[in-house]
């Protein structure tokens, strides 16, 4: 059997190795790691250096998934990239790795912008964790490990102990035998103690959030959080994100401590530059409020248990009081019942339930049909009320004409995506 990740050096050979022409930041976890990495990328950015950002999934556009200095690559370089990949698709076709998957030539794409364009550091988001994972040929400075739980289940494992094994393989010395530095959120005492064996198994420095770096009780602020900061003698007080939740102090801590440890390596980042990365930061689709005449449309791409929580946390502590409606869509490879058990037990909010016909990096992640969503629903029962549009469209219209001042749009980083296009529609 072939080796999905040599299957990916072979192809980043025929290109001439862009991977290793810059330093590089590597994000993983299921909860957080897309903000976390949003947030460390503007914070190196406000601190003079040409930034790379790899993400995934997109919400419109390709584009997005590869972005210098925060700002996405154009069509004319996007098409440049695919053109100079084909010869190399040709040749690898022929070899015993056989042709590479949609995530890995996005992947090695990226590699390639960030390459062109000598970025001087770039942030990169894993795709689907694991060991197999394309990012992994990356020789990180610093990985970050954000917090676990179950996600993508039927490709992970069935518990948030088996999906920490493969997220936390990505702990590694790179091929000069050098060891990264890690950096963790992870708060389950038994998966920081896995870090904690894998970490010393290769002599890596680690920083776990609440033992070697702390932030204080976050505080709600009209546009994001404002939160203090310690880590040793360095203390950073009224800090605010521009990112709603209090979740967002974490990724935000997350984002600071690693920039603190890119500080050990050459970098120089200054406490202007942390203040001005957090506070100017805007990522799309993570509790994003648009706000139009009639109503304010709530965009989140919450699709585990762990987000949809904290999710509705924040939502309730913004807006307490306000009628919503929801308008939800799960990928198949989720863990739906837990959050459909969170969603449904709210008697004073109202559902819609729909799909999306935007596709995932894989031909797995498809969305959830209304017919398992009806059958989902009805085995847990709902307290509140339930309707069903066959499309996203068709749901948004809906909730328009609901007498709900919110609408609640989330479940899914595609449906998110999807309905974001609707609203501000892409050239």
């Amino acid at each position: 059997m072939i080796d999905p990740l040599d299957r990916m050096k072979v192809l980043l050979s025929l290109l001439g190795d862009p991977q290793k022409e810059f330093k590089s930041v590597q994000v993983s976890g299921t909860s957080g790691k897309g903000s976390t990495a949003y947030l460390l990328a503007n914070i190196l950015e406000k601190a003079g250096y040409k930034t790379g950002l790899a993400t995934s999934p997109h919400l419109q556009s390709i584009n997005e998934r590869m972005q210098i200095d925060m700002r996405k690559i154009s069509n004319e370089d996007l098409i440049g990239l695919v053109e100079s990949l084909i010869p190399a698709i040709e040749k690898i076709k022929k070899l015993p790795e056989g042709e590479p998957s949609y995530f890995e030539l996005l992947t090695a794409m990226a590699f390639m912008y960030f390459a062109q364009k000598q970025v001087d550091i770039a942030v990169v988001e894993v795709g689907l964790e694991g060991k197999y994972d394309a990012t992994n040929v990356l020789d990180p400075l610093v990985i970050i490990l954000t917090n676990i739980s179950r996600d993508h289940v039927e490709l992970l494992g069935n518990n948030e102990e088996e999906i920490a094994n493969e997220a936390f393989s990505i702990i590694r010395k790179n091929e000069l035998g050098d060891t990264p530095i890690i950096i963790t959120g992870v708060d389950q005492e038994k998966l920081k103690d896995l870090i904690l064996i894998k970490a010393n198994s290769i002599q890596a420095d680690l920083k776990i959030l609440g033992r070697d770096f702390t932030s204080s009780q976050p505080e709600r602020t009209k546009s994001g959080t404002r939160f203090s900061y310690l880590e040793g003698e360095k203390r950073l007080a009224d800090l605010e994100v521009r990112l709603r939740g209090g979740y967002q102090m974490v990724n935000a801590s997350l984002a600071i401590a690693s920039a603190q440890a890119l500080g050990k390596q050459g970098f120089n980042i200054t406490d202007s530059a942390l203040r001005n990365g957090l506070s100017t930061a805007f990522f799309p689709g993570r509790f994003e409020v648009i706000i139009s005449s009639k109503q304010i449309v709530i965009l989140d791409g919450a699709h585990n248990e762990a987000k949809m929580k904290a999710f509705l946390q924040a939502l309730h502590d913004y807006y307490p009081t306000e009628e919503k409606v929801f308008i939800v869509g799960f990928k198949r490879n989720k863990d739906i019942e837990t959050m459909l058990r969170e969603l449904l037990n709210k008697p004073d909010y109202e559902f819609i339930f729909t799909e999306f016909s935007k596709t995932g990096d894989y031909a797995r992640s498809s969305s959830l049909s209304l017919s398992e969503l009806k059958t989902n629903v009805e085995s847990i029962g709902s307290r509140a009320e339930v309707f069903y549009q066959p499309n996203v469209q068709g749901a948004f219209t809906e909730a328009k004409n609901s007498t709900k001042k919110i609408i609640v749009v989330t479940g899914s980083l595609y449906l998110v995506g999807e309905m974001r296009e609707l609203i501000f529609p892409t050239e």
